[in-house]
């Protein structure tokens, strides 16, 4: 067993049999290797959530060679590529470290076309490629931080459980956060390249004329990180109301326990906060479903209560918030018409009875519902940190 130590994050390895490795990446399992195939392969299983949920992503490489450990990296090479493994620590949009999978390109090689294909097994994860919002846009405001800015978030891939949803355990259901990869040549000059996703591929590309002048060898290291955080960054406006539908609903009758939402900065002393849940069939507000007022400075993970229980059934719903001042919310890229939102609604005005307007932009905002189905056996027991034991139905999370 290998011990590697990031400051204080301490990051185990270990051997399965003869091929395949084990690293505990935060509390969550990482195989590195195929205990299935006969040689080893390069081949990662991230899992999440104590396995309750994970991805397989390997490249469809016939050639055979024997791993090694070198330092604090699993290495895995033949005569015109290399692939390491090695984990990285948590930073500012990694809040749970991740994996980088080095793909070393020793020398040119011909007919490449600047790609390389992965296969994919991820049964119940959405993978959505991220794009920036542009300055020209009414949402878009300046703000001192915005993940919009950085780099490796802009055309990264969120990985977001289409079961799982947002709540102490589960995080708003985001399970994987795969960077925008880049590419560097021996002298040290480097490009970004792109994701491209197809029925059971995951598909890195890069430009071919930049490879056919690069120095080799080149090296390409895609990110895997492992992460409960938006892609990027919202500024609201005061006097919005804004939210988005829920990626799963519920499958029967429930009650409500409280909302939640991740805000990034800008809920100061003496701003306000609330949310309430609508359907999505008829826009119409759930009785009850409207959280206690929320009073900054807070930052971080919000959860405001519902002061009466409200009644959900099996149907579609929207999470929404309201705001009295500029606040910075995470969000997600998320399908077509996700967000809904809507400038110039007075604070101080009761909640609409109807929502009238439109769905706009590919937006998933960090926001959830934590919901108790109603009359249903509890499912294996899934232990967190912090005790909690849960199913969850997308946004709306069962207890």
């Amino acid at each position: 067993m290998y011990r590697i130590h990031f400051g204080r994050f301490l990051f185990v390895m270990e051997l399965i049999g003869e091929k395949t490795y084990k690293l505990d990446l935060a509390g969550d399992e990482v195989e590195i290797g195929d205990l299935k195939a006969a040689d080893f392969q390069p081949h990662i299983y991230m899992t999440k959530w104590h396995k309750l949920t994970g991805m397989k992503i390997w490249l469809p490489i016939d050639k055979k060679a024997l791993p090694k450990v070198e330092g604090e990296k699993i290495l895995w090479q033949t005569s015109d590529m290399e692939v390491g493994f090695y984990t990285k620590p948590p930073d500012e949009w990694l809040w749970q470290g991740a994996l980088e999978m080095e793909i070393v390109l020793p020398k040119r090689k011909v007919g490449f076309g600047g790609r390389i294909e992965f296969r994919i097994e991820a049964p119940g994860l959405k993978f959505r490629i991220q794009q920036s919002l542009h300055p020209d846009h009414e949402l878009w405001r300046e703000d001192e931080f915005r993940h919009d800015t950085i780099p490796e978030m802009v055309n990264s891939i969120a990985v977001k459980s289409s079961s799982l949803g947002w709540n102490a355990t589960y995080g708003f259901g985001k399970a994987f956060q795969i960077l925008r990869p880049r590419a560097t040549d021996a002298r040290g000059d480097w490009i970004w390249g792109s994701w491209e996703i197809q029925a059971g591929l995951l598909i890195m590309l890069f430009d071919q004329k930049w490879l056919d002048v690069a120095t080799y060898p080149v090296v390409i290291g895609p990110t895997f990180g492992n992460t409960g955080s938006g892609s990027f960054s919202l500024g609201i406006a005061a006097d919005y109301i804004f939210g988005s539908k829920a990626d799963t609903n519920p499958t029967g009758a429930g009650t409500g326990n409280f909302m939640g939402a991740q805000i990034l900065s800008g809920f100061d002393a003496g701003e306000h906060f609330k949310m309430h849940v609508y359907r999505t069939s008829d826009a119409g507000k759930v009785t009850n479903a409207n959280s206690d007022e929320l009073t900054g400075p807070q930052s971080g993970g919000l959860t405001a209560n519902f002061s009466t229980a409200p009644s959900f059934t099996a149907q579609n719903y929207l999470n929404l918030a309201w705001v009295d001042a500029a606040m910075t919310f995470m969000r997600d890229d998320g399908d077509a018409n996700q967000l809904w939102y809507k400038s110039g609604q007075s604070y101080g005005d009761p909640w609409p009875a109807t929502l009238t307007g439109g769905y706009q932009l590919a937006y998933d905002m960090c926001c959830y519902t934590d919901y108790t189905l109603s009359g249903v056996a509890q499912p294996m027991p899934i232990l967190s940190e912090q005790g909690i034991h849960s199913v969850v139905f997308g946004g709306l999370v069962v207890k």
